[in-house]
């Protein structure tokens, strides 16, 4: 996997299993990694530390993944953002359950062109 030192990522994923899977795969992969188990929650990540990027899980106990989306990227334009879903949103996500290659896949697919290698 490709390391992405320097990047944090906010995660929001109301399930811990799921939450602490993805938490550790983007870590592995060299990404800081800050948690949410909750809109709420994420709101106030997000307005209290730097975000290179979102993934959060389209069903939310208190909103769900599109109204995030749909905040953050007015607040700031072209924020990079993966919806996960084991549901069938409207807008493209990355379907549950994946692979560690499929998420971090997808989070470059995101973020732009892969790092070149040394």
């Amino acid at each position: 996997m490709q390391c992405a030192t320097g990047l944090t990522a906010l995660l929001v994923e109301d399930e811990e299993l799921v939450r602490k899977y993805v938490e550790h795969v983007l870590t592995q992969a060299g990404f800081h990694v800050l948690s949410a188990d909750s809109h709420a929650r994420a709101l106030e990540i997000f307005l209290g530390h730097p975000i290179d990027f979102v993934v959060a899980d389209w069903r939310l106990p208190d909103k769900n993944g599109e109204a995030l989306l749909d905040y953050f990227q007015g607040v700031r334009p072209g924020l990079p953002f993966l919806l996960i879903s084991g549901a069938n949103p409207a807008r493209p996500h990355l379907a549950k359950p994946f692979t560690p290659t499929e998420l971090i896949t997808a989070v470059w697919g995101i973020l732009g062109p892969l790092p070149s290698l040394p």
